[in-house]
């Protein structure tokens, strides 16, 4: 796990989607075009359990926003991205903004706007730059999480209905009736709503709040061990990656194609192309790619798919 400032950066290779720490490549190769996915910066809770001491008020924005934390961190991946696509690394992008060279694109959401403002604010500074995005429940791109779909819904009952996720949650049913009692909730929750409660004190610990007594280490290690598995119930399998990232990669790869017939036809084609969202939209792609690790991403992590152009083409 990375440090709150540190973000965590995956680079995907086109052709082969090896893996690369960053600068062996830049010696051997052109880069062409860069897709960049990262999570918004570190934020409030979107929500808290009933007896939480630290409500809505006690955060300066409210619920769901980005932090000065989380600014911080998108300013470090923007400076990042300066030293990489920049003069100082594979010099694809101007000094000044081009509206052919960037393209960016958020979710609707607060804390993701802010995430690309800061970032951009570093990519280049002092400079105004547009951030598209799609409201949520028409976003096929980047949310299709929150569309309705029949096949996914299946899916998820499916998995609900195996026989180890059963034995988990008879593992775990007394443990998550004490946290129900313990936090308040009105409610019986199963392993799948671990979340609930798991993600209000990640955020409360980020900034130094104090937990209620009842929250030990071991609740805690226990309610994020939960609230990762029922993110891999979520996410992992190909077909739940087609469904909810399909689209996205189907953009990535598309963007590339063109890149490539652009430069064969001694164009300049669209040189990076930025998406700000969400940990599941991470955990999705990496999912669609058949590289999900079962970790949810941290703030501000990023996976970066880069096409390249070498000596043979």
């Amino acid at each position: 796990m990375v440090g709150r400032l540190c973000p965590l950066v995956a680079i995907f290779v086109l052709e082969s989607f090896v893996v690369t720490t960053g600068q062996s490549v830049k010696d051997e190769r052109s880069l062409v075009q860069a897709h960049v996915l990262f999570r918004h910066g570190d934020r409030s809770p979107t929500e808290t359990f009933p007896n939480d001491v630290h409500q809505e008020s006690a955060w300066e924005q409210g619920f769901g926003f980005l932090s000065s934390i989380g600014i911080e961190q998108h300013h470090n991946l923007g400076e990042f991205f300066r030293k990489r696509y920049g003069k100082e690394g594979f010099g694809v992008l101007s000094e000044e903004f081009r509206r052919d060279e960037l393209f960016v694109r958020s979710t609707d959401t607060d804390r993701t706007l802010m995430s690309a403002e800061a970032n951009l604010d570093r990519l280049y500074p002092d400079q105004p730059v547009p951030i598209h995005t799609v409201r949520t429940g028409l976003d096929k791109l980047l949310r299709a999480f929150f569309l309705n779909c029949p096949r996914s819904d299946e899916l998820l009952e499916e998995a609900m209905n195996s026989a180890e996720f059963k034995q988990k949650e008879k593992e775990n049913e007394e443990f998550m009736a004490f946290v129900v009692e313990k936090a308040g909730w009105s409610e019986p929750h199963s392993i799948l709503d671990a979340w609930r409660t798991q993600d209000p004190l990640l955020c409360e610990k980020a900034h130094n709040m104090k937990w209620p007594a009842w929250v030990t280490p071991d609740v805690y290690k226990r309610l994020t061990e939960l609230t990762s598995y029922a993110s891999d119930i979520q996410f992992r399998g190909d077909e739940k990656g087609r469904l909810m990232a399909g689209l996205l990669v189907n953009h990535i790869v598309s963007n590339m194609t063109t890149a490539q017939q652009e430069v064969q036809e001694n164009k300049k084609p669209l040189r990076l192309i930025m998406y700000s969202a969400h940990d599941i939209d991470i955990s999705a792609l990496m999912s669609a790619l058949n590289i999900y690790n079962g970790l949810s991403p941290p703030y501000a992590s990023c996976v970066m798919a880069e096409l390249y152009r070498d000596n043979q083409g």
